[in-house]
Protein backbone atom coordinates (compact mmCIF):
# COMPACT_ATOMS: atom_id res chain seq x y z
CA UNK A 1 0.00 0.00 0.00
CA UNK A 2 1.55 3.49 -0.54
CA UNK A 3 2.86 5.17 2.31
CA UNK A 4 3.82 2.40 4.35
CA UNK A 5 6.52 -0.40 4.34
CA UNK A 6 6.57 -4.40 4.15
CA UNK A 7 5.18 -4.60 8.04
CA UNK A 8 2.76 -1.53 8.54
CA UNK A 9 4.89 1.26 9.47
CA UNK A 10 4.18 4.71 8.02
CA UNK A 11 6.80 5.99 5.39
CA UNK A 12 5.53 9.06 5.02
CA UNK A 13 1.77 11.11 5.13
CA UNK A 14 -0.18 13.05 2.80
CA UNK A 15 -1.73 16.03 3.16
CA UNK A 16 -4.81 17.69 0.98
CA UNK A 17 -4.96 21.38 1.29
CA UNK A 18 -6.22 24.20 -1.15
CA UNK A 19 -4.22 26.79 -2.09
CA UNK A 20 -3.84 30.55 -4.26
CA UNK A 21 -0.56 31.22 -5.82
CA UNK A 22 0.60 33.99 -7.23
CA UNK A 23 3.82 33.72 -9.53
CA UNK A 24 5.92 36.34 -11.01
CA UNK A 25 8.91 35.53 -13.02
CA UNK A 26 10.76 38.60 -14.40
CA UNK A 27 14.14 38.50 -16.67
CA UNK A 28 16.25 38.62 -19.81
CA UNK A 29 16.10 36.61 -22.45
CA UNK A 30 18.89 36.50 -25.29
CA UNK A 31 17.86 35.85 -28.86
CA UNK A 32 21.09 34.99 -31.07
CA UNK A 33 20.51 34.79 -34.43
CA UNK A 34 20.90 30.88 -36.25
CA UNK A 35 20.59 30.17 -40.13
CA UNK A 36 17.42 30.06 -41.84
CA UNK A 37 15.51 32.57 -39.65
CA UNK A 38 15.69 30.59 -36.22
CA UNK A 39 17.18 31.97 -33.56
CA UNK A 40 18.44 30.40 -30.28
CA UNK A 41 17.00 31.68 -26.80
CA UNK A 42 19.26 32.31 -23.91
CA UNK A 43 17.94 33.61 -20.67
CA UNK A 44 18.13 34.03 -16.92
CA UNK A 45 15.45 34.79 -14.68
CA UNK A 46 14.09 35.42 -11.21
CA UNK A 47 10.97 33.91 -10.02
CA UNK A 48 8.51 35.22 -6.86
CA UNK A 49 6.06 32.98 -5.55
CA UNK A 50 3.25 34.37 -2.88
CA UNK A 51 0.48 32.38 -1.35
CA UNK A 52 -2.64 34.28 -1.34
CA UNK A 53 -4.89 32.05 0.32
CA UNK A 54 -5.00 28.60 1.79
CA UNK A 55 -7.66 26.32 3.23
CA UNK A 56 -6.87 23.72 5.18
CA UNK A 57 -9.00 20.36 6.15
CA UNK A 58 -12.03 20.52 7.81
CA UNK A 59 -10.44 17.60 10.39
CA UNK A 60 -7.71 19.91 11.61
CA UNK A 61 -7.56 20.42 14.90
CA UNK A 62 -5.97 21.12 18.21
CA UNK A 63 -5.24 17.49 18.40
CA UNK A 64 -4.73 16.85 14.98
CA UNK A 65 -1.26 17.51 13.30
CA UNK A 66 0.67 16.31 10.77
CA UNK A 67 4.11 16.54 10.05
CA UNK A 68 3.35 17.75 6.56
CA UNK A 69 0.59 19.99 7.31
CA UNK A 70 2.16 23.48 6.59
CA UNK A 71 2.61 25.97 9.62
CA UNK A 72 1.38 29.19 7.60
CA UNK A 73 0.54 30.12 4.01
CA UNK A 74 4.55 31.06 2.94
CA UNK A 75 5.24 27.29 4.17
CA UNK A 76 2.81 25.94 1.43
CA UNK A 77 5.56 26.73 -1.37
CA UNK A 78 8.91 26.48 -1.61
CA UNK A 79 10.49 29.61 -1.89
CA UNK A 80 13.06 30.32 -5.05
CA UNK A 81 17.04 30.21 -4.27
CA UNK A 82 19.23 32.83 -4.39
CA UNK A 83 20.41 31.94 -7.96
CA UNK A 84 18.96 32.33 -11.16
CA UNK A 85 16.45 29.87 -13.34
CA UNK A 86 18.21 29.12 -16.46
CA UNK A 87 15.94 29.45 -20.01
CA UNK A 88 17.99 27.67 -22.95
CA UNK A 89 15.55 27.68 -26.13
CA UNK A 90 15.00 27.52 -29.87
CA UNK A 91 12.70 30.07 -32.11
CA UNK A 92 11.87 29.04 -35.67
CA UNK A 93 9.16 31.81 -37.22
CA UNK A 94 6.39 31.89 -34.92
CA UNK A 95 7.19 28.56 -33.35
CA UNK A 96 9.30 28.44 -29.65
CA UNK A 97 10.11 25.61 -27.65
CA UNK A 98 12.10 26.72 -24.03
CA UNK A 99 13.49 24.15 -21.25
CA UNK A 100 13.78 26.43 -18.25
CA UNK A 101 15.00 25.10 -14.61
CA UNK A 102 14.59 26.97 -10.82
CA UNK A 103 16.10 25.82 -8.03
CA UNK A 104 14.05 25.82 -4.85
CA UNK A 105 15.42 26.47 -0.99
CA UNK A 106 13.41 25.30 2.37
CA UNK A 107 12.71 27.91 4.95
CA UNK A 108 14.40 25.83 7.52
CA UNK A 109 17.56 25.95 5.86
CA UNK A 110 20.39 26.91 8.10
CA UNK A 111 23.84 26.71 6.35
CA UNK A 112 24.72 29.60 3.59
CA UNK A 113 24.70 27.16 0.97
CA UNK A 114 21.32 26.44 1.48
CA UNK A 115 20.55 30.18 0.19
CA UNK A 116 21.94 28.99 -3.73
CA UNK A 117 21.32 25.12 -3.50
CA UNK A 118 18.47 23.06 -2.32
CA UNK A 119 16.98 19.48 -2.55
CA UNK A 120 14.39 20.08 -4.92
CA UNK A 121 13.70 21.66 -7.80
CA UNK A 122 11.54 22.35 -11.06
CA UNK A 123 12.36 21.74 -14.65
CA UNK A 124 9.24 23.42 -17.42
CA UNK A 125 8.87 22.98 -21.01
CA UNK A 126 7.00 25.05 -22.84
CA UNK A 127 5.89 25.41 -26.58
CA UNK A 128 4.90 28.52 -27.68
CA UNK A 129 2.91 29.76 -30.98
CA UNK A 130 3.01 33.69 -31.26
CA UNK A 131 -0.72 34.73 -32.98
CA UNK A 132 1.57 38.08 -34.54
CA UNK A 133 3.95 38.82 -37.10
CA UNK A 134 7.72 39.18 -36.23
CA UNK A 135 8.39 42.46 -34.70
CA UNK A 136 12.21 42.30 -35.41
CA UNK A 137 11.19 41.17 -38.68
CA UNK A 138 11.45 43.84 -41.95
CA UNK A 139 8.53 46.30 -42.57
CA UNK A 140 7.22 47.07 -45.63
CA UNK A 141 7.89 50.58 -46.88
CA UNK A 142 5.58 53.12 -46.40
CA UNK A 143 3.22 54.27 -49.30
CA UNK A 144 0.53 57.20 -49.27
CA UNK A 145 -2.48 55.72 -50.03
CA UNK A 146 -4.12 55.80 -53.60
CA UNK A 147 -6.90 58.24 -54.42
CA UNK A 148 -10.08 56.66 -56.89
CA UNK A 149 -9.82 59.08 -60.09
Amino acid sequence: MLGYDSNGNTLYETFDYRALLATARFGIRFLPPLPHDQQLVIGLGFEYNRVLSLRLPSNTSSYYYSANQPADASDAYATPGLLPNLTLGWRRQRLTLLLDGQFYRTRSGSSFSDLFFASNGAVRLGLNYRLGRNPDGPTRPWRPPVRPR
